[in-house]
């Protein structure tokens, strides 16, 4: 089943300072990742627990007297009454009634009556039928059923009618007007005929909320139908199959399809945890596995292309030893643990210069969030997790010697990932061995190691101890921790009571030395200074913690009339050296939205300004459609896909030690990051 989450879609519109002043239409995506605003969630769960409660088996074997004998050969305008599942908490099977509104070159489409002209008309179910017949993002002229029968196979044929009956309804699924909703489904009872329809090919896709009608709407439709029509063709070759391969190619369908890959902050703030392993639908973190799962068979895809799904799917054979099998057919002398190895190294160095197993083609994936030491002198002990990977960074120092301890000889192995003016310089590391990288602080400005262990002499589900003793030459400094990376483009015309926010990065042993802020006017810009809220990634829908300080405020220094300066030259620094604030955890940087913006007025109240950029931890809080006043983390709706989330141009000074030297060192973004590629509808 799909895993879909916290999304919503909205309209404001929003008073923009793009050179001219203009109004701009923004969707309004993810209501923060961490409310209760709407978002489509996984259907496995509820389809569970309504097989469960109705007694509905659905993988039991279908008697043949049920099976046709011939095709439906259904035409526009015919009407059918189909079983359908309340997916609410006391839900049942109950029917409804449909009028077929299209019939495509693969597919059949029903709509619910009840949801005609109201949710759905024909532009909709036209949009629906060429998504799936003939066009998608990667394809012109392909759609997602030739797209994934080709790489995946072919799906059941129950009714003996080639074509796939999609059904567009009002989900049952105890939606209410905020929460979760399921966007789409697939149902093995629909092949079985355990939930009383007659057994056929069906895929059920959302009129409600998923509002068809819009495109922001049909995008996540149709990216969760490449999904799902992929678990319809895994059925047919495999039942019972393990969920991480098959999550893993229906996550792999979506980005085949050309929609945007699964958000990636859940996998790489989550390295170190067995590839494989996959947790229970109810916990909250299984979010991470599809992130992982998705990564991963990005990286099978790009390196053996669409025929290793194929091939796969096709010897009805699951697993690891599946994978080999199919390498082997293949050609290739990689096997699952020296991919799986490959995989590790390309997720940091990603760069096919260095070494063409190191890298993707897919643009602006997110690197994986390591552990900072900013002092090359200690001693660390740690444990790894069977087919997982720790990455290790020092970026501050000189001269770093580091011994890694394989404490029970069960064969860690590390490789060491020099970065300096040029590509990134990779070197074997030996466990036991002393390691030196004697130009550490002059020639390479950030050494990263990557430890993990990828033999099958152990569960995938063990725990290797190991610990590392690094000697070096600690260095004072100055680091910024910023997220902004392009010049700004204007700011956000939020009404006064809004605020805006960036989370940073905590980093090791260090103080608060200063925060930058890029604005609009000469004017005042106050807020304050808060300690992360660490429960915000669970539904907790403050990121704000306790304070660190109250008041913080700076005054603009020079006024830019369009266009803009570049670079921009209205920074007001804010001296916080004399606060002592510690700053080794992660904290947030809040600005209020004071007065009514003018534009070209230069003494007006302030604004923070913002750009465009692939991902954002900038945060917005202001008022949502149905009037409550929440985080958001804004992006536009607009084609280019790898700039739409809006990042405010905050940034903050870390000093370590005494300040003998600056030198700034980007910090890797917070573990809530948004993934970067709109218009993916599970971002």
């Amino acid at each position: 089943m799909r895993l879909v989450k916290y999304f919503f879609f909205f309209c404001l519109i929003f008073s923009f300072s793009l050179f001219a002043q203009t109004k701009v239409e923004a969707n309004v995506a993810d209501e923060s990742a961490y409310s209760n605003q709407i978002h489509p969630v996984d259907p496995a769960p509820l389809l569970e627990q309504y097989y469960k409660r109705n007694g509905i088996d659905p993988n039991k074997e279908i008697p043949r007297a049920l099976l046709k004998t011939s095709a439906w050969n259904f035409k526009v305008g015919d009407t059918k009454t189909f079983k359908l599942a309340d997916l609410s908490p006391s839900g049942v099977t109950y029917s409804s009634a449909f009028t077929c509104r299209a019939v495509g070159n693969y597919c059949y489409i029903f709509v619910e009556d009840s949801v005609w002209t109201v949710k759905v008309d024909q532009n909709a179910v036209d949009s629906v039928r060429i998504a799936f017949d003939s066009k998608t993002p990667a394809n012109k002229a392909k759609g997602i059923y030739q797209t994934d029968t080709e790489v995946f196979g072919n799906p059941p044929n129950v009714d003996n009618d080639p074509k796939i009956i999609i059904l567009i309804h009002n989900i049952k699924d105890g939606f209410t007007g905020s929460g979760g909703y399921v966007a789409g489904y697939f149902s093995s009872s629909d092949e079985t005929g355990s939930n009383g329809n007659t057994p056929s090919e069906i895929y059920h896709l959302d009129a409600y909320p998923l509002n068809l009608k819009k495109a922001s709407g049909l995008q996540l439709g149709m990216s969760t139908t490449a999904h799902e029509f992929q678990h319809m063709i895994h059925y047919n070759y495999i039942k019972g199959a393990t969920t991480f391969f098959n999550e893993g190619f229906s996550l792999a369908a979506e980005i085949i399809n050309g929609y945007a890959i699964e958000n990636q902050s859940g996998y790489v703030n989550e390295t170190n945890r067995s590839l494989t392993t996959w947790r229970a639908l109810s916990d909250a973190n299984v979010t991470n596995d599809y992130s992982r799962a998705a990564r991963f068979f990005l990286y099978v895809y790009e390196q053996f292309g669409s025929t290793f799904f194929t091939k796969y799917l096709a010897q009805q054979a699951d697993g690891i030893s599946a994978i080999n099998s199919v390498l082997t057919s293949m050609g290739s002398t990689r096997k699952f643990q020296r991919i799986v190895a490959d995989w590790f190294m390309a997720n940091m160095v990603n760069n096919k210069s260095v070494r063409s197993e190191w890298g993707y083609t897919y643009p602006n994936l997110l690197y994986p969030v390591a552990r900072i030491h900013t002092n090359p002198n200690l001693n660390y002990d740690d444990n790894l997790a069977g087919f997982g990977v720790q990455y290790i960074t020092f970026n501050s120092g000189k001269s770093l010697t580091i011994k890694f301890n394989d404490k029970q000889n069960y064969g860690i192995e590390i490789k060491a990932i020099k970065y300096g003016s040029g590509a990134p310089v990779v070197e074997d590391v030996i466990a036991g061995s002393n390691y030196s990288v004697l130009d550490f602080g002059t020639v390479y400005s950030k050494v990263t190691f990557a430890v993990y262990f990828t033999s099958d002499l152990l569960s995938l589900t063990a725990t290797i101890p190991y610990s590392y003793t690094v000697t070096g030459t600690a260095s004072s400094s100055t680091q910024v921790v910023s997220y902004d990376t392009k010049e700004p483009l204007g700011i956000i015309n939020f009404p006064a009571g809004d605020s805006v926010a960036v989370v940073f990065n905590g980093v090791s042993g260090s103080r608060l030395d200063s925060i930058r802020v890029a604005v609009r006017t000469l004017s005042t810009i106050n807020g304050g200074l808060y300690k992360f809220n660490s429960a915000f990634n669970s539904d907790v829908t403050k990121p704000i913690g306790s304070t660190l300080l109250a008041s913080l405020s700076g005054v603009g220094k020079i006024y830019n009339a369009t266009p803009y300066p570049v670079p921009w030259n209205n920074w007001c620094k804010i001296d916080l050296r004399s606060k002592n604030i510690d700053a080794s955890n992660a904290f947030v940087a809040e600005f209020l939205v004071e007065g009514t913006y003018t534009a070209g007025s230069s003494t007006g109240p302030n604004r923070v300004m913002f750009t465009y950029q692939p991902s954002s931890n900038s945060l917005s809080y202001s008022t949502s459609s149905s009037g409550s006043r929440r985080w958001f983390n804004f992006y536009v709706d607009k084609d280019a896909v790898s700039d739409s989330f809006y990042t405010y141009l905050i940034r903050a000074y870390v000093t370590i030690g005494t300040v003998g030297v600056e030198g700034p060192v980007e910090i890797l973004p917070s573990a809530f990051t948004l993934d970067q590629n709109y218009p993916n509808p599970f971002n």
